[in-house]
């Protein structure tokens, strides 16, 4: 239960960074570095505190903050919100 409620704290965080980063970077054909900005800055934030760290342990952290971007993206795309 607790890297779910983890996600589910991460989820609006990785969001607003998604939506952030395409601010930053826009345009088709960064989707790789984009993405990799992410996962590192994700990475580093839940690296920060042991606690973090056990209630990962066991479980993939990557894959999840991976579909969750998909999924953000997929989303804002197909509402206009990120403009192709």
């Amino acid at each position: 239960m607790g890297f779910f409620l983890l996600l589910a704290q991460l989820a609006p965080a990785i969001i607003e960074l998604v939506k952030a980063i395409e601010k930053a970077i826009p345009g088709k054909g960064h989707g790789p570095a984009k993405l990799d900005l992410v996962l590192k800055t994700i990475d580093t934030a839940t690296a920060a505190t042991p606690e973090t760290a056990k209630v990962i342990a066991g479980h993939n952290l990557k894959t999840a903050v991976v579909s969750i971007v998909n999924a953000t993206v997929e989303t804002l795309n197909a509402t206009g919100v990120f403009v192709k």
